[in-house]
C-alpha cells in the first residue's frame, strides 16, 4: 500500500528511481546480515569460495530470488555470487560466471555505445575508489549479454566493507528497455500533439492580430480587448507548445543547431531594444555593461542564443518589480561569459537544486505561478547551451535583492 500510494502522487521517473533504490537497499542489508552472524575468517572464505553452511545456502536463495539481477565480486576481482535474474538477464549461467573475473562476463558501454574497459568499468572504479556508482537520466549505461546484444539498464554498485576493509562489490541492477520505450513513445505522441495544438493557436492569433491592426478603430472597446486577451493567450500559449517542442526534439535527440560565428554584443543590443518598452512600463532599467576591451565572435547557434537569452531577460522581467536588469559580457578562458542580474525576489535556497528541471518554479520566484510560465525555459535554456558546448548556471541569488544567471559559449579565438 506504500509503494502504491507512492506512485499516486510522484511522478513515474521518481516512483520507479525510489523503488530501485528500495529494491537495493533491501538486498544490501541483507547482505550486510548474513556477513554479520560471521566470524572474520568466514567472513573472507565467503569472498574468497569457502565451503557454503546452510545459512549461507539460504541467505543465497533470498538473493536469487529477488527480481533485479545481483551479482557479487570479491577483493581479487572475482565473481561469487551471480543471482537467477543476472542469469535471465545476460545470458550466461551462474556456474559459467562464478570464479570467472568480472571484466570476462559484466561489461558495461556508455551511451554512445563505447566500451568501458580496464579502469572505467564502473565495478573496477568502485573496487579502486571505494566509492559507490549509480545511473542517473544522465547517466545511460549499457550491459551487453552473452549473445553480444546491448541493453539499457538501471544499476547501482556499491562497495562491501568487513571489519573496515574493502571486501569486494555488490552490483543491482535491472533492464530498462521497456521504460525508454515507453518514453521514446510518450516523447513522440507528446511532439505529435503539440504540433496538432500549435496550429489552430497560430490561427486564434493571427486572425486577433488581424482583427486589432485593419478594424481596431471601428470596434468597440470590449470587443478590442476580447481580442486582445486572445491574442496573449494565444502567445502564451505558442511560447509554452514551443518550449515543449524543444524538449521532446532534445531528449530523442532530433534538435538540430546552425552553428557559426557571430556577434553576440548584436543580439543582446537587438534584445534591450525590443524589451525596454517592457521594462520601462515596470519602471525598470534595463542595461547592457560592455566590456572594456572588444569582444571576439562566438561559435553557436544564433536562433538558439537569441532563445536562452529572451527567456533570461523574460524571467528578469517576470520577477522584478523595481531596480534594474544588467546584461555583462567577459572573455574568460577561451569562452564568452553572459550574465543577466536582476533586483527581484531572488531564489529560495531549498529550491535552487530544482531550478533547472522540468516544470518547475522557484518557491522565491512565487510558486503559485500568478506570474505565468511553465517551468520549462531553464531545463530548455541549459540543455541548449550545453549542446553548444557551454554551461549555464545561477550564480548567485539573495531573497529581495535579485540573482544571476550565467552562460558560456566558445569563444573564436584568433592566433
Amino acid at each position: 500500500m506504500l509503494l502504491f500510494r507512492l506512485n499516486m502522487n510522484v511522478p513515474a521517473e521518481l516512483f520507479l528511481l525510489l523503488a530501485s533504490a528500495l529494491l537495493f537497499l533491501a538486498a544490501l542489508l541483507v547482505f550486510l546480515a548474513w556477513l554479520e552472524h560471521k566470524s572474520l575468517g568466514n567472513k573472507e572464505n565467503l569472498w574468497e569460495g569457502g565451503k557454503k553452511p546452510a545459512e549461507e545456502k539460504l541467505n543465497e536463495a533470498i538473493f536469487s530470488s529477488i527480481g533485479e539481477g545481483v551479482i557479487f565480486v570479491n577483493k581479487e576481482s572475482k565473481i561469487v555470487f551471480f543471482n537467477n535474474t543476472a542469469e535471465k538477464l545476460l545470458g550466461y549461467l551462474s556456474i559459467e560466471a562464478v570464479g570467472k573475473p568480472f571484466d570476462k562476463i559484466v561489461k558495461f558501454k556508455d551511451s554512445t555505445k563505447q566500451s568501458l574497459g580496464g579502469k572505467a568499468n564502473p565495478i573496477a572504479f568502485t573496487l579502486t575508489h571505494g566509492k559507490s556508482f549509480s545511473t542517473s537520466p544522465k547517466v545511460e549505461l549499457y550491459q551487453t549479454k552473452k549473445n553480444g546484444e546491448d541493453i539499457p539498464i538501471s544499476l547501482s554498485i556499491t562497495p562491501v566493507m568487513v571489519d573496515g576493509k574493502l571486501a569486494g562489490t555488490v552490483e543491482v541492477f535491472r533492464d530498462i528497455t521497456e521504460q525508454k520505450e515507453f518514453d521514446r513513445l510518450k516523447d513522440e505522441f507528446f511532439s505529435i500533439a503539440s504540433h496538432e495544438i500549435k496550429t489552430p493557436l497560430s490561427v486564434i492569433k493571427g486572425n486577433s492580430s488581424i482583427l486589432l491592426d485593419y478594424f481596431g478603430d471601428n470596434i468597440s472597446k470590449d470587443i478590442s480587448e476580447i481580442l486582445r486577451d486572445n491574442y496573449e493567450a494565444a502567445d502564451k500559449l505558442i511560447s509554452m507548445v514551443n518550449s515543449f517542442l524543444n524538449i521532446s526534439s532534445l531528449e530523442l535527440g532530433r534538435f538540430t543547431f546552425d552553428v557559426k560565428q557571430f556577434n553576440l554584443e548584436e543580439t543582446i543590443e537587438r534584445l534591450i531594444n525590443y524589451y525596454k518598452t517592457v521594462a520601462s512600463s515596470k519602471n525598470i532599467k534595463l542595461i547592457y555593461k560592455k566590456p572594456e576591451n572588444e569582444l571576439p565572435k562566438i561559435v553557436a547557434d544564433p536562433d538558439r542564443v537569441d532563445e536562452i537569452l529572451t527567456n533570461l531577460i523574460g524571467n528578469s522581467l517576470k520577477f522584478t518589480e523595481k531596480g534594474k536588469i544588467e546584461i555583462q559580457t567577459i572573455l574568460k578562458d577561451n569562452f564568452v561569459e553572459t550574465s543577466v542580474s536582476d533586483t527581484g525576489v531572488g531564489i529560495d535556497v531549498k529550491s535552487r537544486e530544482q531550478l533547472f528541471k522540468k516544470f518547475q518554479i522557484a518557491e522565491g520566484r512565487v510558486l503559485s505561478r500568478h506570474a505565468g510560465g511553465s517551468g520549462l525555459g531553464l531545463y530548455v535554456s541549459k540543455n541548449l547551451v550545453e549542446k553548444m558546448g557551454g554551461k549555464l548556471y545561477l550564480k548567485e541569488s539573495t531573497l529581495d535583492k535579485g540573482s544571476t544567471f550565467v552562460f558560456t559559449l566558445p569563444a573564436v579565438i584568433n592566433g
